[in-house]
């Protein structure tokens, strides 16, 4: 019986997607959109268990110059610029997710690190060290590595066109759906599935799909996910928890079960 790839939910975001991250540990994903005209960025917590969004369009005092450095348990670690023309003047804090709370903030600070136990920031020539309700603590004591090298989730590897095995990947691209891919590829072999994002052209601008087959070439899922004239995309989807998901149209949140 042939296998199939079935969809579980989708979310569509008012903007398109700017960058995303994964707490592991509660199984959600934390996306944050930008939307250029009115220079407003937001924040949506999607459970990936049931599909339900926790928070949706969470928009903050600084509304643009803000972005993600880490998502661990319900704790979101934002970044701010405090200087649009200076990208190393920064300031951090700290998001609980499950309270929809802000924690603490840390002026003039970049982030060292990150683990289970909490966080560590430099201010000028000071460190410091957190736990993940903004205590301070005397170290992070890691115990074992940082928690992100022992993910959970299993991401493609991108292939660049000068890579000595793209044109494998290409030629498999060409077999299966004779079209051609150009520039690079992400790829992953998945439990005896062959997963290729790949971009050809189309109407003189770059068309992104996502293809799903099995070690025989057999097409199990073939979906267009976005046309641009802007470049080539990588980390265009990621396994998680035997969900596929990636991003469609820039705006358009997809998970399948694989």
């Amino acid at each position: 019986m042939a296998r199939k790839i079935e969809s579980l939910f989708s979310v569509n975001c008012k903007a398109p997607v700017w960058e995303s991250a994964l707490s592991e540990s509660k199984g959600l994903l934390l996306l944050q959109t930008r939307d250029e005209a009115p220079h407003v960025s937001s924040f949506t917590v999607v459970d990936l268990s049931t599909g339900k969004l926790l928070i949706r369009d969470k928009v903050f005092e600084e509304p643009w110059w803000i972005g993600i450095s880490v998502f661990f348990n319900y704790h979101a670690l934002l970044h701010i610029y405090d200087d649009e023309q200076n990208p190393e003047k920064k300031s951090l804090m700290v998001w609980d997710t499950q309270s929809d709370s802000l924690v603490s903030t840390f002026k003039d600070s970049s982030l060292i690190k990150s683990t289970q136990n909490g966080f560590a920031v430099r201010r000028q020539d000071e460190f410091s060290a957190y736990d993940w309700q903004c205590h301070p603590i005397d170290n992070l004591n890691d115990g074992d590595s940082n928690y992100q090298h022992t993910s959970k989730a299993i991401y493609p590897f991108h292939y660049q066109k000068d890579d000595k095995d793209f044109p494998t990947i290409r030629r498999f691209v060409e077999e299966v759906l004779n079209v051609t891919p150009e520039g690079g590829a992400d790829y992953l072999e998945y439990q005896e599935l062959v997963l290729i994002s790949y971009h050809i052209r189309e109407s003189q601008e770059l068309t992104n799909y996502l293809l799903v087959s099995d070690q025989s070439g057999e097409v199990i899922f073939h979906q267009k996910i976005n046309t641009t004239s802007q470049g080539l995309g990588r980390d265009t989807f990621f396994i998680f928890e035997q969900k596929l998901i990636f991003i469609t149209d820039y705006k358009n949140l997809a998970v399948y079960e694989i």
